[in-house]
């Protein structure tokens, strides 16, 4: 059997090291990160911190005989797991926010069909769309449709 003590410390160790990484996002979330890759950096580096918990803790639970003890790690657990989500939230917000203006900036801007020119009487721009409702609205690319539910 492994020895509980050992493990503890060893989860404790592995909790500090994601708690001071979770800091540091915490710093570059609240200071707008300009630099998205440094952010995207220290959060992979929390997802693998927080892995390694995970682990330890599978192992402590598995040492684990009372049930006492056994809801007290769960509950600390519970803890360490809601701390990391809510700072991976928050991260990946700001990485979102910053990487939606490169996204649509390099967008090709929206042309008419070839087939059509802005000269015909009733010509929208937009290739109308049959559906065996008999519904017609405008065909809108996934990209465009992603972009549109995005921005409001």
């Amino acid at each position: 059997m492994a020895d509980v003590t050992k493990l503890k410390l060893s989860r404790r160790n592995n909790k500090g090291q994601l708690t001071r990484t979770l800091a540091t996002i915490k710093t570059l979330v609240e200071g707008d990160a300009t630099d998205v890759a440094l952010l995207k950096k220290y959060i992979e580096k929390a997802e693998q911190q927080f892995g390694n918990i995970e682990e330890k803790h599978a192992e402590l639970i598995d040492a684990t005989v009372e049930q006492t003890v056994y809801d007290t790690e769960e509950q600390w657990m519970a803890e360490c797991e809601i701390e990391f989500v809510q700072a991976l939230i928050r991260a990946r917000k700001v990485v979102d926010r910053q990487s939606l203006p490169e996204q649509t900036s390099t967008t090709p801007p929206t042309t008419l069909p070839t087939n059509s020119t802005p000269t015909e009487p009733g010509n929208t721009g937009t290739t109308p769309t049959s559906s065996s409702s008999g519904n017609q609205g405008p065909t809108v690319s996934p990209l465009r449709r992603h972009q549109q539910l995005l921005l409001g």
